[in-house]
């Protein structure tokens, strides 16, 4: 796998990964952080992220609370659901600390 950092100030809502697989097959993902039920998507983001939900658009949040920590990752086509409704909205995987590494990255891959 490679990832390169997208830093895009042109395009609105461009995800801030790009990653190449094993297999050479190509995925997004925005990145977010939270420590509440709200998660902080853009409308450009969401937008962007429904738009190509058919490919492999990701968007993978760090929730943290006190001392814990997980990783909740989300279809693009959860993007709307996940602006309106926060955390509530029913994750594609959730990986608890340690993270799995390696179930995170072949479920991106699986899409």
């Amino acid at each position: 796998w490679s990832a390169t950092r997208l830093e895009s100030r042109v395009t609105h809502g461009v995800p801030d990964v790009l990653l190449l697989d094993h297999l050479g097959n190509w995925h997004l993902i925005e990145l977010k952080t939270t420590d509440r039920n709200k998660v902080d998507l853009s409308p450009h983001q969401v937008a962007f992220a429904s738009k190509h939900a058919k490919g492999s658009c990701w968007i993978a949040v760090k929730f943290k609370s006190g001392s814990e920590s997980e990783i909740r990752l989300y279809s693009g086509e959860s993007a709307m659901d996940l602006r309106m409704e926060g955390l509530s909205t029913e994750p594609t995987l959730c990986l608890s600390a340690p993270v799995n590494w390696p179930l995170f990255f072949e479920t991106i891959a699986n899409r």
